[in-house]
This record gives C-alpha cells, structure tokens and sequence, in this order.
C-alpha cells in the first residue's frame, strides 16, 4: 500500500457486515458514504478519483473472487444504536425460515431459484412473521431501519410484512440471473450513490457476447448515456427489444430505462423466466439510435389505434380488496365499467370467445404461478372471479348461462398473477379501431398506436406527440402473442 486509510474512517465504521460468497458479488452497489478509501481484502482505490475509479471497477469482479474476506461499510449507525440489532435481525430472519424449510444456508447455493423451488412452494409452513417467537415491534423497526437506510429504495415505506416478503424471497437476489437485464431490473429495487453504478457497480456479473463495451465503466459519461447505451447493448447482444419493456413512464428519453428507479412490479418476465410470445414472428431489430438527439428508429407491425381505454390495476385482483364493502363495491363498479365498454362494440352477453380474449390479456396469458397457462383454465378462473366481484344480475348481462355452467366448479380467487400489500401502477385495458383487445403495464389514451416492434417479445402502445411518438408501456394482445401480427401493415417510428 502507498498510504494508509485514515484511522478516523477506520473509527466510525460503526455498521460492518462480513459478506458471504453467495452476497459478494452484488453489494458494492450498496456503498452509500463517500469514504476516500474503501478495503477491498488487501486491494483499495480512491472514489473521489474518477479516472481510478473507472479502472478498478472494472476489476471488481476478480477483486471479489480472489479475496477471502469481505467487510463492506454501509455507513453510520443510527442515533438510537439500531446497527446492532438490525445486523442480527437479519442472521435471524434466514436461521429461522431455513429451520421451518428443512434446509441450511450452505444447501441454497444448490437451488437454482430459492423462492420459487422453496419459498413459494412451501410457503404452508411459514407463519405469518407476528406469530414468530423473536416478532417484536423493535425487531421490525431496526430491520427496517437497515433495509432503508442501506440496501433497498427508499419509496417502498416497509411495514412487518413487508420485510417478511423481504426475507422470503431472496431467490433471484442471491442468485445470478442468466439474463442481464433481469440482473439490472433486480438493481433497479435497490440503492447506489451514483446512478450510473447501478450498472456499473454490476458490471462483473453481466455476461455479453455483443455489445460489451457499451456496459464497460466510463464516469465521462452522463448517466442518460450510460443508461441509453444499456439498451443498445441489449439490442445488439439479445437480438430483440425485451429492453424496451423495463420502461416504467418516468423517463425523459421514454425509450430509455431508468435503471435507478424501482421497477417492483413491471417486470415483464416474471422471476426472470423468458416468456414465448413472439408476436412479430421470427424476426429481428430493425433499429437505428441518434445519440446526439436520444432518437430511436424502429420498425415494426402496426396494429391499429385504441379507441376504447378503461383503467384498471392488479390489485383490483387481490383477495383482500373483496373482504371490505369498500373493496367490494369498487370492483362492482370497475368491473361493470369495463364490460360495459366493451358491450358497445361487442353484443353482450358476451360469447365464450369474447370471454377467453378478456381472461388470457388480463393475465397475460400466465396462471396464478406466472407459467404459461391453458386459455380454458383461464376463461373459468375469470368467470369465476367475476361471479365473486359482480352483482348476480350484472354477471348474468355479460356472462350467458353455458359458460357460467361451464366454469362452475372454477376458483377464482386464483386468477391474476399472486399480489402482495404494494401500490402497483395503474394498468389500461384497451379496444383498438379494428377490434383488437388487450391490457397494457401502463396508463394510455384513446388515439394511442399499438405497435410491435420486429424482434419483441411483446406489443407496446406509443403515444404520439407531433411528428415522432413516446413510448407508454408493453401489452398483452391474446390472439397476437405468437405471430399472429405477422401479416399487419409495416411501419417505421422515431420515438424520443
């Protein structure tokens, strides 16, 4: 070493926690103080210096591996003296569920994906966490403190239950999605100093066979540029437009992600599973990126324009909106809404196949384990659920008798994907002009274009503003999910 750390840092790394192999690689993100020097085993660098700081996070990935001990320092402790308490709330939380589960800590780096193959699966033998032995309000509180303080977005406002979801499902935290987009939606649910290391900070784990210089550190870059370049990347190493579907509506440039803010609940590839849609077919990008404007040019099949718009949200499927006269009668009136818009163009009772397109889009086409679902499970699950939300004789106006019979013995508390106690985004269901039904991940207007890109995974709605368009979100179009668009108009857009 040439000098070394000063001991006042030294004196105030009052917050340490020894990170385990299986946590190495992802928490540099999470250094929230700008300390001068920072022990990385026997290796240090200066993070004021930003030429030297480009040069060793590019090293970090062998820094990581090689080391046989890593402390990282998440900052000070509180005025109430929680680090303590909250660093041992959280060996707690996993000895405990690790008990319930039948497993150890060492058997998780075996499982490929932790909350699906054990959380999720046995989630029976979990209790709720106010029934557990060491569940206490300060417990909470000091766990709390620590997730918000250091490790997780700000804007979550976590309650017990809240850190409970956090403890249960740690699956593709902990381990390294093979997709890197996934990785940095992941990153988005977190927090990092400069906005720019929510990539850069990753960039060890990030595995590209094209386009791997746009991901490499360089701080001379403004973050809209570090973050457009991410989505040229992907486009170059994945060959289709998945990146445009991590767009959450806050952007400036509305095709470009914004990586630093938490994308919770707009993941379109739900726990990082790719999804079969081809709704372009077997096609590829047709792109072209102006970097001194922010435009992007892509081709793709226009499907028509919406001309009927109806609000709605996954809550809207949560069973504990049903458990009030409150909730209750909100999805009367939403429900009677929506159908009731859709009645003016297709004659209700609504036929079975008017149904099945109703069940497949707002599901998007998965059942209540996010897998690919059979469209008859579906339309019964969602017949179903209305016939828990609707009043008897507004369920018989839209629903005729035949497939009421049919879905009889159907649970539709199973339909939608599984909802937990957040503010989820509001979601758009829409007609288009030429018929075409179908839900969006976000809120759109009548006049709105429905558009696929060659090469995408899903549709998305553009709105259009003068002579070039924005992007508003990706949608679910039952009947063109597997290259059903195919024979649709082609068309060019310059989006901003």
């Amino acid at each position: 070493m040439e000098e070394n750390i000063p001991n006042a840092v030294l004196a105030n790394t009052s917050l340490q926690l020894t990170v385990e192999p299986c946590f190495k690689l992802s928490l540099y993100q999470r250094l929230r103080e700008p300390i001068c020097r920072v022990l990385f085993g026997f290796t240090y660098f200066n993070l004021i210096d930003i030429p030297e700081r480009g040069a060793q996070v590019k090293q970090m990935r062998r820094i990581y591996e090689n080391a046989e001990t890593v402390i990282i320092w998440l900052g000070p402790d509180s005025t109430g003296h929680q680090a303590g308490p909250a660093v041992e709330a959280v060996s707690t939380l996993p000895d405990f569920l690790c008990g319930k589960l039948g497993v150890t800590l060492a058997d998780l780096a075996d499982i490929k994906n932790v909350y699906e193959e054990l959380s999720f699966k046995h989630r029976g033998k979990l209790p709720r966490p106010d029934k557990t032995s060491f569940s206490c309000p300060l417990f909470w509180a000091n766990l709390v403190w620590l997730l918000l303080s250091y490790v997780l977005h700000p804007t979550f406002g976590f309650s017990n239950a809240y850190c409970w979801f956090a403890s249960t499902a740690p699956g593709e935290m902990i381990q390294r999605p093979e997709n890197w987009l996934n990785l940095l939606y992941l990153a988005s649910n977190f927090c990092a100093t400069d906005p720019r290391d929510v990539i850069y900070g990753l960039r060890g784990l990030i595995k590209s066979s094209k386009g791997s210089q746009l991901l490499d550190p360089d701080y001379s870059k403004s973050t809209e540029d570090v973050y457009r370049d991410s989505v040229e990347a992907a486009l170059l190493d994945y060959e289709n437009t998945d990146a445009l579907c991590y767009l959450g509506g806050v952007e400036d440039s509305s095709w470009v992600p914004r990586w630093d803010k938490f994308m919770l609940f707009r993941n379109p590839f739900r726990f990082g599973r790719p999804m079969p849609w081809r709704p372009a077919g077997d096609t590829k990008p047709v792109r072209d990126i102006d970097k001194d404007s922010f435009r992007l040019s892509l081709t793709g099949l226009h499907l028509g324009t919406l001309a009927i718009v109806e609000p709605h949200c996954d809550t809207y499927f949560d069973d504990t909106v049903r458990k009030t006269e409150n909730g209750r009668q909100q999805l009367r009136e939403v429900w009677g809404r929506i159908l009731g818009s859709l009645s003016a163009i297709k004659q209700a009772p609504f036929d079975r196949e008017v149904l099945v397109f109703l069940a497949v889009s707002f599901a998007f086409g998965l059942d209540d384990g996010s897998h690919p679902s059979d469209h008859d499970l579906l339309l019964c699950r969602f017949v179903a659920y209305l016939k828990l939300v609707l009043e008897e004789r507004v369920f018989d106006r839209f629903v005729p008798s035949h497939v009421a019979h049919e879905c009889r013995d159907a649970d539709g508390t199973l339909f939608g994907k599984p909802i937990w106690d957040f503010d989820y985004p509001e979601s758009s269901f829409f007609v288009t002009d030429e018929g075409v039904l179908g839900c969006c991940m976000a809120s759109v207007d009548r006049g709105d274009l429905l558009f696929v890109p060659l090469g995408s995974t899903y549709p998305h709605v553009l709105h259009q503003a003068q002579s070039h368009y924005r992007m508003r979100g990706f949608a679910f179009v039952h009947g063109n999910m597997e290259g059903g668009a195919e024979k649709a108009s082609r068309v060019t857009v310059d989006i901003y």
